[in-house]
């Protein structure tokens, strides 16, 4: 968990500024397999209004603010 913090951290100014309704998608090799494995077996992850996930081998991000 800490690493998706750490994740969503780093790179959260790009993360923040997408819009409602948009999805960021990543190939998982762009992210730590640590990551990969917990999105795997946990439904989601949110911190500081973004939200993280596993969708069709792939990394889904998406601003969930309001």
């Amino acid at each position: 968990m800490n690493n998706i913090i750490k994740f969503i951290e780093s790179n959260l100014l790009v993360f923040s500024s997408l819009v409602d309704s948009e999805v960021l998608e990543l190939e998982c090799d762009c992210v730590s397999s640590n990551i990969v494995d917990y999105l795997k077996l946990n439904y989601r992850f949110d911190y500081k209004n973004i939200c993280v996930y596993y969708s069709d081998n792939k990394i889904c991000v998406e601003n969930c603010c309001d």
